[in-house]
């Protein structure tokens, strides 16, 4: 959608545009990710593993919530990891009935390669921009996540 003889587009209009815009990068970008991940875990496995990461030793309620999604299906995807080795459960030490998740060296090794693999499927999707078409975009999403509660 382009500017005609100086008049743009109404608010509703751009907006629906960026919407649809939105849409389909984060698709693509899901589906790269997905498939550069493939073999080794879901990405929902991948989503929960990086937020411990960087989260450090959570609940699963906690991840539950930051994800959006119900304590049980956190537990489901934590079982897979805790199998495969990429993070462990242990008690806490003041309130043994709590119990936390925590990712592992061999864990945080994996989440290295399939941050790099994410990161090259980025770069795919991204290759056409120049430097400061990047920073420009950067800039407007930071200016448009501003608001957003991360909680």
């Amino acid at each position: 959608m382009s500017q005609i003889q100086g008049v743009f587009p109404d608010r509703k209009t751009l907006i629906d545009r960026i919407d649809r815009l939105i849409h389909l990068i984060a698709t693509r970008f899901s589906r790269e990710v997905a498939q550069a991940i493939e073999g080794t875990m879901s990405v929902s496995e991948f989503l929960v593993l990086r937020l411990i990461a960087h989260t450090g030793p959570s609940r699963v309620s906690r991840i539950a919530h930051k994800m959006q999604i119900t304590s049980s299906a956190v537990t489901f995807l934590t079982d897979k990891l805790v199998d495969k080795g990429l993070i462990l459960r242990k008690r806490g030490e003041t309130d043994r009935r709590v119990v936390l998740v925590s990712i592992t060296e061999e864990g945080a090794r994996v989440l290295k390669e399939l941050e790099a693999l994410r990161r090259a499927a980025a770069e795919r999707i991204l290759e056409g921009l120049s430097d400061a078409e990047l920073w420009g975009i950067a800039a407007i999403l930071d200016k448009s996540a501003s608001g957003i509660d991360t909680a």
